[in-house]
């Protein structure tokens, strides 16, 4: 069996030394590339979490103030006010109707 030391000579031709070089190269790109991708989706989750948990956070704690309780109580009133008045109105075209 060979014995392998410091002044054991390896001979490897260029073109593969080269191929050796470049897919090192390839390979260390696409993993820098593939890290700092998966950061910044987790980055972006967590942005997108923090704005659901505030928007569940407003939902839950959302107490309509008293001015806004009181025009929508006026609103509902003017609704059916409306609508009474547009019952008293087709009552009265029909009433006219049968007069002519």
């Amino acid at each position: 069996m060979p014995k392998f030391n410091d002044s054991t000579d390896i001979t490897l031709p260029v073109r593969n030394l080269i191929a050796l070089v470049i897919a090192t190269a390839i390979s260390a790109t696409a993993y820098f590339e593939i890290q700092g991708r998966l950061t910044h989706l987790e980055f972006q989750q967590e942005v997108i979490w923090s704005k659901v948990r505030a928007s569940e956070e407003y939902r839950n704690t959302f107490d309509p103030l008293q001015a806004v309780e009181k025009h929508i109580a006026k609103q509902y009133k003017l609704e059916l006010l409306l609508n009474n008045l547009i019952t008293r109105l087709e009552y009265i075209e029909k009433e006219n109707e049968n007069d002519n």
